[in-house]
């Protein structure tokens, strides 16, 4: 199978951890602006909210954090990917002092590993304006005793999501990473980091701390 071209302007949007409060209102809006959705979640229990919040989106059950997850929802998926959402959220960690260790490298397998795992699976469906679009959180810069686990993977996500910037930026797509706590134009306007929307990043720059100029995420 050849890349998705230039010219493809049709094409689904994936969104992992779809059975979840962000990862259903993302689908919903996608959805609601004639988007193709197919939603992925790790229990079947989940189909029924997302089928209900996302008329006329597709459920499939399916561990994305695996190589088998990862290569069920590529065959789901017919034509070009416009693009992919990582909405997995991640178990509670407690305080540092009490974290089993491993908890770490689960959590960034999941979240991380699994989102890579996707990206390699739908490498070929990837239009050359697709988007790569990670929900991350402020303790990945604002460290706190109380969510470790949390800090320590949304900051790994961060670093991530500018390397796929470097791998994917150049065929056209854009990598983006969306703190939860900038999840409202409120929010981006009152960001040192954030740009006017429509306003191209500087040159060589892919990756964005908010959501780029775009008709699926503007």
């Amino acid at each position: 199978m050849t890349r998705a071209s230039a010219e493809d302007a049709s094409g689904t949007a994936v969104v992992l951890g779809a059975g979840g409060a962000l990862g259903s209102a993302i689908s919903a809006a996608l959805a609601g602006r004639g988007v193709a959705v197919l939603g992925v979640g790790r229990t079947a229990t989940d189909e029924t909210e997302f089928e209900r919040a996302v008329p006329g989106g597709r459920w499939l059950t399916a561990d994305a954090s695996t190589t088998a997850g990862a290569d069920a929802v590529a065959a789901a998926v017919d034509g070009p990917v416009r693009m992919l959402v990582q909405a997995v959220g991640l178990p509670g960690g407690g305080p540092l002092d009490t974290i089993d260790p491993a908890a770490f490298g689960a959590a960034i397998d999941l979240k991380l590993g699994g989102w890579l795992r996707m990206i390699r699976a739908l490498d070929d469906r990837l239009g050359a304006d697709a988007r790569l679009v990670a929900l991350g959180g402020h303790y990945g810069a604002e460290p706190s005793p109380a969510a470790p686990l949390a800090g320590v993977v949304n900051a790994a996500l961060a670093n991530l999501v500018r390397q796929l910037s470097d791998t994917y930026g150049p065929r056209g797509s854009r990598s983006t990473s969306w703190p939860r706590d900038r999840s409202s134009p409120s929010a981006w306007s009152a960001s040192p980091t954030s740009r006017p929307l429509g306003e191209e990043p500087p040159p060589r720059s892919y990756w964005t701390n908010i959501a780029p100029p775009h008709p699926l995420v503007d």
